[in-house]
Parts: structure tokens; C-alpha cells; sequence
């Protein structure tokens, strides 16, 4: 029997290399938009990078930000929901309050507060 009487299939393994500045590919001199490091807040300034954050805490932050720019209450409970169970049954701001305080403190002023309870434009 050979392999094809079997039904196996054989491949070759090919390994590509990144060739830069080949004619007529986009110029990509771009340069990327970097998240600020120090982040201000009521306590003070702190350093943190949302890559550096757990993913729970990113998804937090994902939910937050993303929160204005849906209408429909519906959305916006879902949302809130979601961002309760993580903090209370998933535990995510457990070792968040001692090794990740700025983030903690920065979403809740800038993120929370304002969206949640606005201020009034009388």
C-alpha cells in the first residue's frame, strides 16, 4: 500500500521572509499611535500600559470605553452587567486594588463617573 491508497496527504513545510521596501508596496512610515505612560488622576500621576494589564482587566476597559458609543439601554445594561460579573464573581479586581491601583483609580474617574453619572448642563 502506498500512501495514497491510505489517504494520507504529504506536504512540504515552506517558510516565507519579510522582504521591506519592495517597489510598489505601501510605505508604511506611519508611525503607530502609542497610549500615553503616565496617567493622571485625583491621587496622582501613575504608569501603567493597558498591554500590560490582565486580560480581564483589558476586557474591563474595552467594555468601559466602548460604553458611549452604543444608544440603546438595552446595550448599555448588558454591558454593565458584564462588567459586574467580572469584577464580583470572576474576581478580577482582587490583586488589581495592590498591583494595578492607577488603572483602578483612572477608570473610575475618567471612564465610570463621567459616563455613568453626567454633569449637568444647566
Amino acid at each position: 500500500m502506498t500512501e495514497t491508497d491510505v489517504g494520507r496527504e504529504t506536504c512540504h513545510v515552506v517558510t516565507s521572509s519579510l522582504v521591506e521596501n519592495i517597489k510598489g508596496s505601501p510605505d508604511q512610515s506611519e508611525p503607530q499611535k502609542q497610549a500615553p505612560e503616565f496617567w493622571d488622576t485625583s491621587v496622582g500621576r501613575f504608569r501603567f500600559t493597558l498591554a500590560d494589564l490582565p486580560p480581564q482587566l483589558r476586557l474591563i476597559h474595552s467594555i468601559l470605553t466602548n460604553l458611549g458609543n452604543e444608544r440603546e439601554a438595552d446595550v448599555h445594561y448588558f454591558m454593565l452587567s458584564t462588567v459586574k460579573l467580572l469584577c464580583l464573581h470572576c474576581e478580577s479586581l482582587l490583586n488589581a486594588r495592590r498591583e494595578h491601583r492607577g488603572f483602578l483609580i483612572w477608570a473610575q474617574e475618567n471612564l465610570l463617573i463621567p459616563k455613568l453619572w453626567p454633569s449637568p448642563s444647566w
